[in-house]
């Protein structure tokens, strides 16, 4: 039962043992064993019992089935295991390169067998492949049809582009088209005005800020001035902002003309 390791009735056990020992014999043995922890008894189709003497009883020998205590039974640790396993694939690869230098050896002396037999083979060889090599006139062809092919998808990304622009300003034009009234010259004037008065206002109050700001965190450095601001969610000019700075569009307002005299 040990070295087969599969579950056993006592009927099992009597026929294997050819009528040796009685099969009533058998089963109080085997009952025995399981006591002593060396085998487990597993019924099959019948209603369980508190007792093993109860299960005995109850059940006949032929729905009661007896496997060896799995737990008893010596096994292959994990590590052993693991190394079978990498030592298999380090003979798989071994095998495919065999595999892969055996293919190439017979590759090899076919060819030698070959060049032996016939005296033309190497000359026949390359003249093959001569004769799918193209010549200078099929390259100077085949160099031209390509250059055409790229000349003409240039041109169709050119058409591309252009049909593009040219969807982007009519759709530019469709409100003048409607009938929008133009920006006159006062609303200009006035939008200037505004841009430059608010425009200055901007520069004093961030020039306000940053003053107190220095001397806020004149003794912190500056990763707890970053954690500070973040804190109290202070927004900081950013790299588009400084670029911005540096346009016309800022650089050309030079004084506030809505600036009350002193």
């Amino acid at each position: 039962m040990r070295s087969m390791n599969r579950p056993y009735g006592a009927v099992d056990v009597a026929a294997n043992l050819k009528g040796a020992i009685p099969k009533a014999a058998v089963q109080k043995i085997l009952v025995g064993l399981t006591e002593k922890g060396q085998l487990t008894q597993k019924p099959y189709g019948r209603p369980k019992c508190q007792s093993m003497r109860a299960i005995t009883n109850f059940l006949p020998g032929k729905s009661t089935f007896f496997v060896i205590n799995q737990s008893t039974i010596d096994s292959v640790p994990a590590f052993e295991v693991t190394a079978l396993e990498n030592e298999q694939k380090i003979v798989d690869e071994e095998n495919k390169i065999f595999a892969s230098d055996l293919k190439a050896a017979q590759s090899g002396i076919s060819l030698y067998v070959l060049s032996a037999f016939d005296t033309n083979f190497s000359s026949t060889s390359e003249l093959a492949k001569l004769k799918i090599t193209p010549s200078d006139q099929d390259l100077k062809i085949q160099l031209g049809e390509a250059a055409r092919t790229v000349e003409s998808d240039n041109i169709l990304l050119r058409r591309h582009a252009h049909l593009a622009q040219v969807s982007s300003l009519l759709e530019r034009l469709g409100p003048l088209r409607s009938g929008a009234s133009f920006v006159s010259e006062e609303d200009r004037t006035l939008l200037d005005t505004d841009w430059t008065k608010w425009r200055l206002e901007w520069v004093r109050r961030r020039k306000v800020f940053m003053t107190f700001w220095q001397l806020c965190t004149d003794a912190l450095s500056p990763q707890d001035a970053a954690t500070l601001a973040d804190d109290l969610g202070i927004e900081l000019d950013t790299t588009e902002h400084t670029a911005l700075e540096r346009t016309p569009l800022c650089l050309s307002v030079k004084s506030n003309p809505l600036k009350r005299k002193r």
